[in-house]
């Protein structure tokens, strides 16, 4: 009796070891093993080589999303896919192609496979898919004190993120969310933080790379709000060399617009100093054929001249003749003496060549020639004639 007691006893505790044994291996298989990220594409491979005749079927849970069969002529995979609300594909090999994969895709993805005689294949591989939101972009943020500098690395909503800071791109051993560090040794050193998700080291996003201001070596910095300091001043000297070639033109130009204005002033007054001139020299000339022909007989022609005085005969003691002046009145005769006999005039003393005045109003008189010799007539005759 104790020993069937004995064995029903060993019977149970052996039910039950298989028991637990069953339920382990069930939810070994149904643990998430995958982590995928929202929007990604994901592949699951098929672990059998397909033969010509078989036909495969894809179950997520227990729905089936595709079913198809491998063509005997062509030897390529034609099916049919089940849910359009999954935007899957399924490759010449049979391998399961999810795009875009979203929260509701999560869970168990089986392939089966059946021979022409209707006999599944055993062994085949699933896999049990977890979906994660993808993580946000961070921000890094700095404050100063004394010699050292703060980094923080802020994420926009708190979850379980692992934290890796890197310098010049490159990890560093600084895996907290606060990273401090002495300043002059990230002087000129970009500064950034990565987060990941702690169940897929894929799904990571990195900030925007940050440099230090709290110390300086340098009077100059090599950056003003981002720009390198050289392209600054070599603007600014692009921009002043340009002002200068500006101004220079506008200079030129006024200059030879000013010249040709004088220019042109100049010749208009130089002819309107001809034509003035022209009017003139016709005029004088009118006016001293007139003054000749009004005061010297015409027996006499031999006498006269355009541009010079009238020649007095020598020994003649009466009054000089009228020398022709332009634009000037002629002088009145010196009255004859009472006797009726004239008075001679006194000679003129000697005069140097008169100096040329330029004047386009009045011309200079003409020089005085010499007198030329003659016979001087007889006394006796002359007084005669006075009588």
């Amino acid at each position: 009796m104790v020993r069937m007691m004995k064995m029903a006893a060993v019977s149970s505790i052996t039910l039950l070891l298989i028991c637990c044994s069953v339920i382990t291996s069930t939810d070994s298989q149904d643990v998430c093993k995958n982590y995928e990220t929202m929007g990604e594409t994901i592949v699951i491979p098929l672990s059998h080589k397909l033969q010509k005749s078989e036909r495969l079927k894809w179950k997520h849970g227990n729905n089936i999303i595709y079913s198809g069969r491998l063509n005997d002529t062509t030897g390529k995979l034609s099916g049919t896919v089940h849910l359009k609300d999954f935007q899957i594909e399924v490759t010449e090999n049979g391998s399961l192609l999810l795009k875009n994969v979203k929260r509701n895709q999560e869970g168990k993805y089986a392939p089966e496979v059946f021979t022409s005689n209707g006999q599944a294949v055993p062994g085949l591989f699933s896999q049990q898919i977890c979906v994660l939101d993808r993580v946000p972009k961070p921000n890094v943020t700095m404050t100063c004190s004394s010699s050292s500098v703060t980094f923080r690395c802020v994420v926009g909503q708190a979850s379980d993120f692992n934290i890796q800071w890197l310098k010049n791109g490159k990890k560093i051993d600084a895996k907290k969310r606060d990273y401090t560090v002495e300043a002059k040794l990230v002087e000129t050193s970009p500064i950034s933080c990565r987060i990941s998700n702690n169940k897929n080291a894929n799904n990571n996003m990195t900030s925007n790379a940050v440099l230090q201001t709290c110390y300086s070596s340098k009077i100059i910095p090599e950056k003003i709000w981002g720009i390198s300091i050289w392209v600054i001043v070599g603007g600014g000297a692009a921009v002043v060399v340009l002002l200068i070639v500006i101004v220079v033109i506008f200079c030129v130009r006024a200059r030879r617009k000013k010249r040709s204005q004088l220019d042109d002033e100049e010749e208009l007054r130089l002819g309107w100093s001809n034509q003035q001139q022209q009017h003139q020299h016709q005029h004088q000339h009118q006016h001293q054929h007139q003054h000749q022909h009004q005061h010297h007989p015409a027996e006499h022609p031999q006498h006269h001249h355009h541009h010079h005085h009238q020649q007095q005969p020598a020994g003649h003691t009466g009054p000089r003749q009228h020398r022709a002046k332009q634009q000037r009145q002629p002088r009145p005769r010196a009255p004859e003496p009472p006797s009726g006999h004239p008075e001679p005039s006194p000679r003129l003393a000697a005069q140097g060549p008169k100096q040329i005045v330029n004047d386009d109003d009045e011309q200079p008189p003409p020089l005085p020639q010499p007198r030329k010799k003659a016979p001087r007539p007889q006394r006796g005759h002359h007084v005669s004639d006075g009588i």
